[in-house]
């Protein structure tokens, strides 16, 4: 039989038909030529198999990718051992597995005479179907119809989407399988990916000889076999020769390789001791090329490294959760699929049709291949939509991990195979396991090394110990990114979000407690006491996100929750200072109510926190709120402390600031000279908080026509932040605004203009151009240079 070059079907279908019926014969000839112009069949006529043992190859090419199988049952059929042990219960356990439709169709006895329609052979008129013995037409009817049923659902289910440069309707090509072959089942839903399998192309083939062995590497679930699969399937007529071992455990690695002694009908095949057969197929690989072997996940590379071959004659590609493969293999890392490929792979796999709907359920799956897969077995089984499997995912994440598997590609849910890779690092390290049990409660990315290092006091042992040595630290990053874990960059690391999660849902209640607790502990430790000055910013926007996201959570001891208040009074001054009041004003709401519920509502970190709320009211142009929450800030202050305590004096001044917004100069007057006298006996002449104090009395007098008077407190407090932040920091730059009002007044508009293309700058270079105080002082200079 001539082998059928690159033709590939989704669907193949084996079929008879009598000639009798020539109007139903026309109309499965017409359906079935429909089906092989849109390529969803390929041409019959060369897919016909023979009966006997001779086409062994032919028939297991077929059975491993046909969808819709005909087994056309005659005496010959039943006659023949192989058709009948082998070749029918292959096809009755793909059709139990719910890999393939299989429909028996009994003959009678029948003379193979005659060939009207080309080499296709055509039954004798007394040939007939049992399926209905009453009437031969409807018997056939039944079968015609029984098939084409079959083959239109298979179509509406399983035809993939027109992928980038491909035909529409095409199935992906499948070129003529080697003779010595066992690769599984092709993944009909096998989307994206483009690169890495060129990649893996160009490495296997660059004739480099550390490239002819292959590393995928991943964690669990990200894809890695079925990179390795698909890769076969495309590069198939490249080799004579491509075996699939099976090698996460030692026996069974052992017995794939020494199987493929069989198929290539080695001397030693028969051989008792296994070693010999081994010995025997790495002999037949150095000297023979064409070949391409998959170690399919293998867990360490001291597992493998007795089976691979030493003369570079052909390719290896190994797959392992394992990362350290450099003195091995070349390394090729599988991260989580591009977003246009997850959303296609889930509509594909679904048959659905949202693609807003795709993309967030995307999104919150984090693109990881195996979540798609488990979400869109899920709701093939439940009917669900996108939309209704992302409440679900959403409203009850943990049990819906554990859910939907049942797939031909994948027979385990993410959760587990996430588990196998918890306890391979755990076993090796107990700290390492500690170190995640830390990052599953901080932002994904981005975690500093140097921030966990420097919090190791607040952290539970053995991790305290281990991050204090940098070598041991190493040891424990090492276990964790060797199973892909985490990932590891400029002293920083990182995991998928929804390990974090089944990290979290692994531990107890008071586990999430303890780890909940120490991570907020290291990150308010890091967390700048300065949050609002502009020098900070850096350090303040790399740790906003760990601030949020632990934030988020409500941890049940007091020194969290004390923790994760201050924590958000410090993220709001940064937000406030980027003039991002909407975030400023709720992480201070959220502050006041974890401060509330660690110290009670009169402790002073609560007016702190209330005291800053007032601020950003103000800013906000609510001055009546503001002044009511410094009032209650004051009042717990000064009970707290006394009426001359420094944070007395700084709500004393914000009640003041309040105050000025609602024209009530003498009122603010009054608060703004109190606070004054409290803040230099505290702090001194030359502190900042008295600039602050100083500058806020020189706006008082402006606006009470005090011009002199107002200038000489705002050079006051200019010079004094001059000396403390030097000539261009922006609260230099605001004083500078501040002394140029004061000269417009006067009608000093030269000076004034000096002060405020100095104040722009500084704001330009600090702040940036859309920042409103940058875009303030330049509307003031545009209007002094109109009107001066």
């Amino acid at each position: 039989m001539p082998e059928s070059p690159s033709s590939q079907a989704l669907i193949e279908v084996f079929y008879s038909y009598s000639h009798k019926d020539e109007e139903l014969r026309d109309k499965l000839e017409t359906h079935l030529s429909i089906l092989k112009r849109a390529k969803v069949i390929t041409d019959w006529h060369d897919r016909r198999i023979g009966a006997g043992k001779e086409w062994k190859g032919q028939i297991d090419g077929h059975l491993n990718t046909a969808q819709v199988i005909l087994l056309l049952i005659s005496a010959d059929f039943l006659a023949s051992h192989y058709c009948y042990d082998i070749e029918m219960m292959r096809a009755l356990e793909r059709h139990e597995a719910k890999e393939a439709c299989v429909i028996p169709v009994i003959l009678r006895a029948v003379d193979w005479s005659g060939a009207p329609f080309g080499e296709l052979q055509a039954l004798p008129k007394d040939a007939k179907p049992v399926t209905s013995w009453d009437n031969e037409d409807e018997a056939f009817t039944d079968v015609a119809r029984g098939i084409r049923a079959a083959v239109e659902e298979l179509v509406a289910r399983r035809t993939p989407a027109p992928r980038s440069g491909q035909i529409d309707g095409a199935a992906p090509p499948q070129p003529v399988l080697p003779k010595i072959w066992n690769v599984p089942h092709r993944n009909l839903n096998f989307t994206g990916r483009a690169k890495l399998l060129t990649d893996l192309h160009n490495a296997l083939t660059s004739g480099i000889p550390a490239a002819l062995t292959q590393a995928i590497s991943g964690l669990g679930g990200i894809g890695k076999t079925q990179l390795a699969k698909e890769y076969a399937y495309r590069h198939a007529s490249d080799y004579r020769l491509v075996w699939w071992i099976q090698s996460e455990e030692g026996a069974k690695l052992a017995s794939d390789f020494a199987d493929l002694a069989r198929e290539l009908n080695l001397p030693e095949k028969e051989e008792q001791d296994q070693r010999v057969i081994v010995a025997a197929v790495c002999r037949w690989l150095n000297r023979e090329s064409g070949w391409l072997l998959i170690f399919d996940n293998v867990p360490h590379p001291k597992d493998v490294t007795a089976y691979l071959p030493k003369a570079p004659t052909g390719h290896v590609i190994v797959t392992s959760r394992d990362r350290n493969w450099g003195g091995v293999a070349a390394p090729l890392q599988v991260m989580k699929m591009d977003r246009p490929d997850a959303i296609e792979f889930l509509l594909r796999r679904t048959g659905k049709d949202d693609k807003e709907a795709a993309n967030k359920l995307a999104e919150m799956l984090g693109d990881f291949p195996l979540l798609l897969e488990q979400a869109a077995s899920y709701m093939i089984e439940s009917g669900l939509t996108l939309s209704e499997y992302a409440d679900r995912f959403r409203d009850r994440r943990e049990e819906m991990l554990k859910r939907g598997t049942g797939s031909d590609d994948y027979d385990e849910t993410t959760a587990t195979v996430w588990e196998l890779s918890f306890q391979a690092a755990e076993k090796e390290s107990e700290a390492a396991a500690q170190l995640l049990y830390l990052c599953a409660f901080l932002a994904p990315d981005d975690i500093p090394c140097d921030m966990i290092a420097e919090g190791a006091e607040r952290l539970p042992e053995p991790l305290a110990t281990t991050v204090k040595d940098a070598l041991a630290f190493d040891d424990a990053v090492a276990a964790l990114h060797r199973y892909s874990l985490v990932e590891k960059g400029d002293g920083a690391l990182s995991l998928h979000r929804l390990v974090q999660a089944v990290t979290r849902d692994r531990l107890l209640e008071d586990e999430q407690e303890k780890w909940l607790g120490a991570a907020l502990m290291i990150v308010n430790l890091a967390f700048p006491q300065k949050s609002g000055d502009v020098r900070f910013w850096p350090q303040c926007a790399r740790l906003l996100p760990h601030a949020t996201t632990l934030t988020d959570h409500h941890p049940a001891e007091a020194a969290a929750l004390g923790a994760a208040g201050r924590l958000l009074n410090q993220a709001a001054l940064y937000l406030k200072g980027r003039a991002e009041l909407e975030r400023a004003k709720d992480s201070l709401r959220r502050a006041v109510v974890f401060v509330e519920k660690a110290y009670g509502p009169d402790h002073p970190d609560v007016a702190t926190a209330i005291n800053n709320m007032g601020e950003v009211l103000r800013d906000f142009g609510d001055p009546a709120d503001a002044m009511l929450h410094c009032k209650r800030a004051l009042a717990i202050d000064e009970k707290a402390y006394g009426p001359d305590h420094p944070d007395v004096g700084r709500d004393v001044n914000n009640l003041g600031l309040a105050l000025l917004a609602l024209d009530d100069l003498p009122g603010a007057k009054e608060c703004l000279d109190r606070a004054l006298v409290i803040i230099e006996k505290a702090q001194g002449p030359d502190h900042p908080m008295l600039a602050a104090v100083v500058i806020n009395v020189g706006e008082v007098l402006r606006r009470s026509g005090d011009l002199a008077g107002a200038k000489e407190c705002v050079e006051r407090g200019l010079a004094i932040d001059e000396k403390v932040y030097g000539l261009d920091h922006p609260e230099v730059a605001v004083d500078a605004s501040n002394l140029a009002a004061v000269l417009v007044a006067q009608g000093d508009f030269s000076g004034a203009k000096r002060h405020l293309e100095r104040a722009l700058a500084i704001f330009r270079n600090f702040l940036g151009d859309d920042h409103p105080s940058t875009m303030t002082a330049r509307k003031n200079l545009e209007s002094l240079k109109r009107n001066g």
